[in-house]
Formats: structure tokens, C-alpha cells, sequence
């Protein structure tokens, strides 16, 4: 780059009109500012083969570093896809297993309301101390008075 600047300055000098004054003495002459543009052109000539293995070198790596940017994008989004897919899971998870206990325990319901106890029908209640509705049936008599009926049965 700084090749290329200096061959456009000392052609835009030699590019200038001299000056006829005689009175006036160029900075540089005529014969060193034409070595000078050919010194830059032979140069960047010359280097050209340089220069565009360096740009080519530039690209390439300019080409990874997207190409590396590209593929830990599209990780960043599987991996995000999969936490949401799991969380969606998770979250279907659960609610199959509250609707599969809501089932259970409306079946439970419907079972204990229909529940027979010696063949009578036992209406629920939620105290594990409440009587049956018709105690005489559902209950079995004293052991003495088990004992009494085996005697007067023999």
C-alpha cells in the first residue's frame, strides 16, 4: 500500500511543470525523481506475486473465521432447539402425569362410590371412621355370639 502511495506522489512530481525561473532551485531533479518512479514501479512490480499471496492469504482466513462463525452459530441454535425440545418434553411430561392422576383418582372415586361390602352397596365417605349406612348387614356379629349359634347348632 505505502508502495503504491509513494509511486503516485513521486509521479504526481515528476507530473509538475518546472519551474523556468533561474532563481529557483528544484528540490529534487529531473533524473533522480525518474529513478524513483522506476525504483516504485520496478518494486511493486516485483512484489505483486507477494501481494496477492498475502490477499489471497487475507480471504482464506477472512473465509475460516466466517465459515467458524457460520458453524458455532448453527451449534448455538441446535443446542437451543434441544433445550426447548426437552423443556417441552419435561413440561408434556408432567402433564400426562397430573391428567394420568386426575384419571386415577376420578376412577378411584367412581370405584369406592360403587364399592360392595356383603353384597351391599356402601355409600363413600371421606371418614375412615364412618359407619356403613346399613350396619347390621355389613357387620359380622361378636365372636360370643358366633360361639352361641355353634352350640345351639349342635
Amino acid at each position: 500500500e505505502e508502495l503504491r502511495l509513494a509511486l503516485k506522489f513521486f509521479a504526481a512530481l515528476q507530473g509538475m511543470p518546472v519551474s523556468t525561473d533561474p532563481n529557483v532551485v528544484p528540490m529534487i531533479g529531473a533524473a533522480k525523481l525518474q529513478t524513483h518512479v522506476q525504483f516504485c514501479a520496478d518494486t511493486l512490480e516485483k512484489a505483486q506475486n507477494v501481494l496477492d499471496a498475502a490477499r489471497r492469504e487475507e480471504e482464506a482466513a477472512a473465509a475460516r473465521r466466517e465459515e467458524q462463525r457460520q458453524r458455532l452459530k448453527a451449534e448455538t441454535a441446535l443446542k437451543t432447539a434441544q433445550e426447548a425440545r426437552k423443556a417441552e418434553e419435561g413440561r408434556q411430561a408432567m402433564a400426562e402425569a397430573q391428567q394420568q392422576a386426575l384419571a386415577n383418582e376420578e376412577r378411584l372415586k367412581i370405584l369406592r362410590q360403587t364399592w360392595v361390602v356383603g353384597g351391599d352397596a356402601v355409600a363413600y365417605t371421606d371418614d375412615p371412621n364412618a359407619e356403613p349406612l346399613d350396619s347390621e348387614s355389613t357387620r359380622s356379629p361378636p365372636r360370643k355370639e358366633k360361639k352361641e349359634k355353634k352350640k345351639k347348632m349342635e
